[in-house]
């Protein structure tokens, strides 16, 4: 009887011994299973966002981390996209109520009331390309410890629109700020920067005002490259300012691939012709100038033969007799024309062109060559249609992912040479040490020289 207890009990054993390693085997390959994907995540994100990802997260934090990292990342750049859209339509006056505009400039943050507010227009001389995040950079680090700065960086290549607010005016300080912008931007990049600054007013509405000041004196030439709008200058019936920079801007807005901001300038310049004090001969060039940017954009972004053939017989129909409303009828037939080979270009195998863009940055040898106009090149693309399809197709903007493949390299040269902080601003193309130390410590957290004894000193201890 004895005997057949312990072969029962050894059975048991036997069976709970082989359960369990069943168990645990299957326990293991679906962990493994379960954990491969996560891997797999972890090291895409750390791939693609690695200047965002501090070493010490691990895979599944570092997942995490960079949806909130580019969850926050859009938002901030849907926010700042507003509040731009926000400041033209308030300074070309495209709204019905001013009580509407006023809430929702609250709503996005925004808060006019209770500042004194300047627009003021950037112009660059030369043609040499710039980034429009460099240019930001300077104007907003030299701006910001006094002023409350918002940089409309979409203008166009060759102007920008900057607005400033403050409690106080102090015109010696503004002064001094804006010589330093002038100064730091042909420092850097060669290229003479003048700037023209509209008068100070503490409303909404007035800073319409200021802007069309701005533009009035754009023509003038200041000390320094600065010029502000005096009160001489405030006649009553002064005459239109022919719109150069609008239509520009507008040039920009189509290469762009915009369609809601090729929309918007369209209807300011229409506008404008409308509203504004021109002779009719100089209504009808700013409808010509008009039409010609649209058919010479149309040709540079090579749109079907049959589209570009529509628009120039359209042309064709302009006759001298033609009034204005017939010259807005043609120019409204062009938009309509370019927003639909927008959306017909932009069915072209995205994925397959965002891997070989994103492949010939991440492969180029060379990093300091590495910018948008040079990849631009390479591809035989404009500058803003390949900032426009590199963000479209992969959600980063191609500035911000170039300077994070240089962030990356400059960590390398920092942890793993002696080279000094000018040396490698110097193998980067960075002009000036201090313009490499803010874009580094704007992209990791801490100095370029924090950084290297934090992780030099890691590296050490690993040895």
């Amino acid at each position: 009887m004895l005997d057949k207890v312990k072969k029962v009990q050894r059975i048991f054993i036997y069976a709970v011994i082989a359960i369990t390693i069943v168990g645990g085997i299957l326990v293991y390959w679906v962990a493994v299973a379960r954990y491969l994907p996560i891997k797999r995540l972890s090291a895409l994100a750390k791939g693609a966002y690695p200047n965002l990802i501090p070493r010490s997260i691990g895979e599944f934090e570092s997942i995490g981390f960079v949806i909130d990292r580019i969850k926050i990342g859009k938002e901030e750049d849907l926010l700042k996209s507003r509040i731009s859209r926000l400041f033209y339509s308030i300074i070309y006056r495209q709204y019905e109520d001013l009580d509407v505009i006023s809430e929702q400039c609250k709503q996005a943050g925004l808060f006019l009331e209770g500042k004194k507010w300047r627009a003021i227009i950037l112009m660059l001389g030369g043609k040499q390309f710039v980034e429009n995040a460099d240019i930001a950079q300077i104007c907003i680090s030299i701006l910001e410890s006094d002023y409350e700065v918002y940089f409309l960086d979409y203008a166009s290549q060759n102007y920008f629109t900057i607005i400033l607010g403050r409690e106080t005016d102090e015109l010696p300080l503004l002064k001094n700020k804006l010589a330093a912008i002038s100064g730091e931007i042909n420092a850097c990049f060669q290229r003479e920067a003048c700037l023209s600054v509209g008068g100070c007013y503490d409303t909404i509405d007035e800073l319409a005002k200021s802007y069309n000041e701005a533009v009035l004196n754009s023509e003038r030439e200041g000390p320094e490259g600065v010029s502000f709008y005096e009160s001489q200058l405030k006649l009553e019936k002064r005459p239109a300012v022919y719109p150069k920079i609008e239509l520009e801007v507008l040039r920009s807005s189509i290469l762009g691939r915009d369609p809601e901001r090729t929309s918007f300038f369209t209807n300011v310049l229409m506008r404008a012709v409308e509203t504004n004090k021109y002779s009719n001969f100089e209504k009808i060039s700013i409808c010509h100038d008009i039409i010609h940017i649209y058919l010479d954009t149309a040709e540079e972004l090579n749109i079907r033969e049959n589209l570009l053939h529509e628009m120039r017989h359209t042309e064709c129909c302009i006759q001298p007799s033609c009034t204005i409303g017939e010259y807005f009828y043609v120019i409204k037939g062009y938009e309509k024309t370019l927003l639909q080979a927008y959306s017909e270009d932009f069915r072209l195998d995205p994925l397959q062109e965002s891997t070989e863009l994103q492949g010939f940055i991440d492969a180029y040898p060379d990093i300091s060559q590495l910018s948008v106009s040079f990849v631009a090149e390479h591809f035989g693309l404009s500058i803003s249609n390949l900032s426009h399809r590199f963000k479209g197709q992969t959600g980063v903007n191609i500035s911000n992912y170039i300077v994070a493949k240089r962030i990356e390299y400059s960590k390398r040269l920092l942890t793993e040479t002696n080279m000094s902080l000018s040396e490698i601003a110097g193998k980067l193309s960075y002009c000036h040490t201090n313009s490499f130390m803010r874009v580094f410590k704007s992209v990791v957290g801490m100095t370029p020289g924090e950084y290297r004894r934090l992780f030099s000193t890691r590296m050490e201890g690993h040895r």
